[in-house]
């Protein structure tokens, strides 16, 4: 056992089994709620600008989540490999297994919002989107693309304190990160003082801006308790440990892609039949 980790984690392999379940289970079902709200919130205020605008955001939506699927991939491989070092007592393998994954998160995030920033008009003119709905979409694709980095941070890190047991600070994160969004659409959608009436795009950016908070606070997080150690070396990247955890990631990835890539088309459908009536 690594003795310079002073502080203890939550202990989930002797006591009753249902509660130690219960225990990592309830604060994920919380955040699973607060995830339903932001989304209802977001199509909800898109309501009162325009039907274009809510199609606009039900896509990006769904776009955003796809893109987003390498990370969820990761988290997995992440939380496995954690999880398994945590439980052995390898404190030293837990602490290189998080800067991999945080590391690879980062590495892919900046590929992805390359490619949506450099041809965001590709992407949108590709699912069939008409005239007045094009250029919504293509202005929420750049501001969620910017918020991509935020964004894998933020899961990958949440991932990191569920596989060490330390599920309320993802559960806090998230609250935060939940409440921020919610707040922002009404705030800067109908620019309510002090902020100006954005319209639309503070959908968008009330999104981006939570998603970076949340980054900042898990990061801020990782300073103050048994993770403080993330940041006391130099930070490497290790193909090896990234290949291990792509392997246990991917699998996960291919089935979300094959879901929600249904979803889009079932969405991209809906948007070319709307305009054909039209």
């Amino acid at each position: 056992m690594d003795n310079r980790h002073e502080d203890t984690l939550p202990t989930l392999t002797i006591g009753s089994l249902w509660e130690n379940i219960w225990r990592i289970s309830w604060p994920m079902f919380l955040i699973m709620v607060f995830s339903f709200f932001v989304g209802f919130a977001d199509v909800y205020v898109a309501g009162f600008i325009g039907p274009e605008v809510q199609a606009a955001v039900g896509f990006i939506s769904q776009f955003y989540f796809l893109v987003t699927i390498v990370a969820n991939a990761i988290s997995i491989g992440t939380l496995v490999l954690i999880s398994r070092a945590v439980g052995s007592g390898d404190n030293n393998r837990a602490i290189d297994i998080a800067r991999q994954s945080l590391i690879f998160s980062v590495l892919v995030a900046v590929g992805i919002t390359a490619v949506c920033l450099l041809f965001y008009r590709e992407i949108i003119s590709f699912a069939g989107f008409p005239g007045d709905t094009r250029e919504i979409a293509e202005k929420f694709l750049r501001i969620f693309a910017l918020s991509l980095g935020p964004n894998y941070i933020l899961i990958i890190s949440n991932a990191i304190f569920r596989a060490s047991g330390e599920v309320k600070k993802p559960l806090f994160t998230m609250f935060l990160v939940s409440l921020i969004n919610i707040a922002g659409d009404f705030v800067l959608v109908f620019g309510l003082p002090p902020f100006p009436k954005m319209g639309y795009v503070g959908i968008a950016l009330s999104t981006a801006a939570s998603l970076t908070a949340g980054m900042a606070i898990n990061l801020f997080l990782f300073t103050v308790g048994w993770w403080r150690s993330l940041y006391s070396e130099r930070w490497h990247v290790s193909a090896d440990t990234i290949a291990r955890i792509f392997r246990l990631g991917w699998p996960a990835a291919m089935l979300q892609i094959a879901w929600n890539a249904g979803t889009i088309e079932l969405v991209a459908q809906t948007l070319f039949s709307i305009d054909m009536i039209r």
